[in-house]
């Protein structure tokens, strides 16, 4: 081409992983008196791979050398708590492929008890629970509930009690009002999937309502190296369902409310009464054992009737007195 024409530069180069920058030296606008030669100029595209080392899974990330990076959510680990990655995760995309790697502190071993609710005679069910990844060789575990609330009725190995466990649940004997359930596990291999260690149940006894509870104990727990290990408890507890019966006295005398357990028999209290009226029952009756719901009950009355006398002087005009 002749010497400054114009110069229509080309369609910009492509590189597999990189990203083009521009040329050294630019292209001028016009044609130089000599020949020239321009060098594309790149900037790699790297790659930020995660090892989770067992955690949840995350995607590699891309991006252009420099380009700022945006840390991904952390990784989870079932028993595990994150303590970040090795090497930490650049600001920005360095300039060639890296790998970071997952930090992971065991947490101590969480024992769970559940809970339940219901009635007077029912027949309810609690399990104690494991954490994930526990890693437990051996383990003895007492549950003491209240044997003037509760009667034990069964136990069984839970979920989390492998092929390789050994579980034995036995009551022990009473100690006062209290009773403990122990389960004696030995594990090879050792424990790790987390879920149920035992399955309870309880019969509500009566005379009695609201919440007691589940009271759980480790006599030991050790690893595969026979090591004490450390653990946290988090207790449960049965409730026995009750019900409050409100008296409205519509006006009369007050009667305080009377609770107790649902299913069980109700006292009625004495009737109240109102000057000028003859109570005549409760809307509605007052049942004969403490209903599934609260229950409000209204007196109701019936007027006594009035008399008048009238008194009549014998030198007077009749006329009342």
């Amino acid at each position: 081409a002749d010497y400054g024409t114009t110069i229509t530069a080309p369609a910009d180069p492509t590189k597999e992983g990189f990203v083009f920058k521009g040329w050294e030296p630019d292209i001028p606008t016009t044609y130089p008196a000599g020949s020239i030669t321009v060098v594309a100029q790149w900037n790699p595209v790297t790659k930020i791979t995660f090892d989770t080392k067992g955690g949840s899974a995350i995607a590699p990330i891309s991006g252009e050398a420099g380009t700022a990076v945006t840390a991904p959510a952390d990784p989870v680990k079932p028993g595990y708590t994150f303590n970040g990655w090795e090497p930490g995760i650049p600001t920005t995309f360095p300039d060639e492929n890296m790998t970071v790697v997952a930090k992971w502190t065991k947490d101590a071993v969480l024992f769970t008890v559940s809970s339940a609710s219901g009635i007077l005679g029912d027949t309810v069910e609690i399990t104690v629970s494991v954490s994930a990844n526990s890693d437990i060789a051996a383990a003895d575990l007492f549950v003491a509930f209240n044997n003037t609330k509760l009667e034990y009725v069964s136990g069984a190995a839970g979920d989390a009690v492998g092929a390789g466990t050994i579980s034995s649940i036995n009551p022990q004997p009473a100690v006062g009002d209290t009773t403990e359930i122990m389960q004696a596990l030995a594990s090879d291999p050792v424990i790790t999937a987390g879920g149920s260690l035992m399955v309870l149940k309880f019969k509500i006894l009566d005379g009695w309502y609201g919440v007691t509870p589940l009271t759980l104990t480790v006599g030991q727990i050790v690893d595969e190296f026979y090591e004490t290990m450390d653990y946290g408890i988090s207790n449960g507890s049965i409730t026995c369902q009750s019900s409050t019966i409100t008296f409205d006295t519509d006006g009369g005398s007050a009667i305080a409310p009377i609770t107790g357990a649902v299913g069980s028999s109700v006292t009625a209290p004495a009737e109240p009464t109102k000057e000028g009226f003859t109570f005549a029952g409760w809307d509605p009756d007052i049942p004969a054992t403490f209903p599934p719901d609260d229950l409000t009950v209204v007196a109701q009355w019936t007027p006594i009737p009035k008399t008048t006398i009238t008194f009549w002087l014998e030198e007077d005009s009749p006329a009342p007195y």
